[in-house]
């Protein structure tokens, strides 16, 4: 399955594309920040990291950035379920629920305790996060509600 694939339900929509987006981005990041204490104990390959994470931080801090506002735009938790956009927000919910489980434990993260310059990092993360794990709990929620509201008086019946 592609992200670019024209079939009706095998598409990423824009939400979900910044949602994976977001958590590679978590990933290069848990990378860079468990690659520099290694890298301390050693003068040459301390300079190295740090002329290549100086760039690649920098490059990752502004991918962040665009992220957090592209996220905040698309994932509007005001969102209203009918039947033209009921299977597009359902495959929605159903693909930020599996980016969800790799990315939840990101807003629990103490900014006390990690380095300045990661800091920078997780409180633009944070508010990604936060905005994703927002928006695919108020899909559940209103999934939830007409499951609720529609399927159950029929099983009664």
């Amino acid at each position: 399955m592609t992200a670019f694939s024209t079939s009706s339900m095998q598409f990423y929509d824009t939400p979900i594309r910044l949602g994976i987006s977001t958590a590679w981005i978590t990933k290069i990041m848990r990378w860079i920040y468990k690659g520099a204490y290694p890298a301390a104990s050693n003068f040459i390959v301390t300079a190295f990291f740090v002329t290549i994470s100086i760039p690649v931080g920098t490059l990752l801090y502004f991918a962040v950035v665009y992220l957090k506002k592209r996220l905040i735009k698309a994932c509007d938790t005001n969102v209203s379920i009918n039947p033209a956009n009921c299977e597009k927000l359902w495959y929605r919910q159903v693909k930020l629920s599996e980016v969800v489980t790799q990315i939840k434990d990101i807003p629990n993260i103490p900014l006390e305790k990690v380095p300045w310059h990661v800091s920078l990092f997780l409180k633009q993360l944070i508010v990604a996060v936060r905005a994703i794990v927002n928006y695919q709990a108020a899909l559940e929620q209103k999934f939830q509600h007409l499951d609720k509201t529609l399927i159950l008086p029929f099983l009664k019946a």
